[in-house]
């Protein structure tokens, strides 16, 4: 009898262990991550509509910032934003939108190491949101 008690006893530890980890793994932290991914893309969408070069300039920063944290939830292989760019080629709709994120990090590149480059608020405002829209479409 005694036995018996404790192997149910074992069962129902070993059960409530699984329980528990379906609760608090995979779709737990994946629900996470893209809360946090979104409301960070509300918040760099409110930054476009600014007039100040400043302001569009943080706001391509902070969509590159928010595209590394994307690929790096969604388990992207690279030590780097680039080299995760390559290996996420396969997360993008086709080559246009792939493009288009490659070329919006070239320009907070650009925007991050060249003091003399200085390209209008619409061009900064477009490329932000052009990179936040295909952000939106992998979260």
């Amino acid at each position: 009898m005694n036995e018996l008690l404790a192997i149910v006893i074992i069962a129902v530890a070993i059960l409530g262990g699984i329980f528990v980890y379906m609760l608090l793994t995979p779709q737990h932290a994946d629900a996470e991550w893209k809360i946090k991914a979104k409301t960070n893309l509300n918040k760099i969408r409110g930054l476009t509509t600014a007039k100040e070069e400043m302001i569009l300039k943080n706001a391509v920063f902070e969509a590159d910032k928010l595209l590394d944290f994307v690929l790096k939830s969604k388990k992207v292989k690279g030590e780097t934003l680039g080299e995760r760019l390559k290996n996420a080629k396969h997360l993008f709709r086709n080559n246009t939108s792939y493009n288009t994120i490659w070329e919006v990090h070239k320009l907070r590149n650009k925007l991050a190491h060249e003091m003399d480059y200085s390209p209008n608020s619409n061009f900064l405002r477009n490329s932000a949101n052009s990179l936040l829209s295909e952000i939106s479409d992998i979260i």
